[in-house]
């Protein structure tokens, strides 16, 4: 099983790759201090979460939420040959692209309502996990390149059935050897 790394970073560790690799804009250190002081998600986040957006999230899911709040492999991340870029966190923050918040924005109505993004796929694909009825729990690969025309809330012509459960997709996740 691949690895998460926290997405933030502390101001330690920002010293260190800014020795390693050049100074860092203000801007990227604090997206970084913010995305670290927020490494988890409490229980008071993910409820909010669920009453502003009318949600149900799988217990498994908001124990990783709790645990990870988001995270990228420490290695390249592949399933059956396609990119795993990111998991995405509850930041309360519709503007930054490592949120789920900033995803339901940008995709809304483009993949079917039954889910939510919760990571990304590489080349604006998602992961999606179901949210609704027989979709509860299960994880999904949505593909931008096949989406619907016009809304995609009930369109399942461009998903692809991963796994049974979030621990059953992250056991299928493979590092780059």
């Amino acid at each position: 099983m691949v690895k998460l790394l926290k997405l933030g970073k502390s101001e330690e560790e920002i010293k260190d790759l800014e020795n390693r690799e050049g100074k860092l804009n203000k801007k990227t250190i604090k997206r970084y201090l913010f995305l670290d002081a927020h490494k988890t998600a409490s229980s008071d986040d993910i409820l909010k979460f669920e009453n502003h957006y009318n949600v149900s999230l799988p217990d498994e899911y908001k124990e990783f939420l709790k645990k990870n709040n988001g995270g990228m492999p420490n290695d390249s991340c592949f399933l059956n040959d396609r990119v795993l870029n990111f998991f995405f966190g509850l930041f309360n923050n519709p503007r930054l692209e490592e949120s789920i918040e900033w995803h339901l924005n940008i995709y809304d109505d483009r993949y079917p309502s039954s889910m939510l993004p919760i990571a990304s796929a590489g080349g604006g694909d998602l992961i999606l996990i179901g949210i609704k009825d027989e979709y509860q729990s299960k994880i999904f690969y949505w593909s931008h390149d096949f989406e619907a025309e016009e809304s995609g809330s009930q369109y399942f012509e461009n998903i692809e059935f991963i796994s049974n459960n979030l621990k059953e997709f992250l056991s299928m996740l493979s590092s780059e050897d």
